[in-house]
């Protein structure tokens, strides 16, 4: 019974193959524009339930988050410009 129960849990986390299709397309499409568009981004990782490939709950109107890490190039300090340090 406790079996059946975790597959069931199990089974309710993952994503199905339709809405895992569309979660892929609409990540790589934001992961292309950050690359292609913005100066200084060395690499960008999926974390969250993408990475872990489990349910995403979308809002009523079809919209989801998707966690993506921002891997920027090297900085020296956090002086904003003009400030003495």
């Amino acid at each position: 019974m406790l079996a059946e129960a975790f597959l069931q849990l199990k089974s309710n986390l993952e994503l199905t193959p339709r809405f895992d299709e569309l979660v892929q397309q609409r990540q790589n499409a934001v992961r292309d524009y950050l690359h292609n568009n913005h100066v200084g981004v060395v690499d960008t990782k999926l974390i969250g339930s993408v990475r872990r490939k489990t349910r995403i709950q979308p809002q009523s109107d079809g919209k989801f988050d998707i966690d993506i890490l921002v891997v920027m190039g090297s900085f020296f300090n956090w002086l904003p410009v003009g400030a003495s340090g």
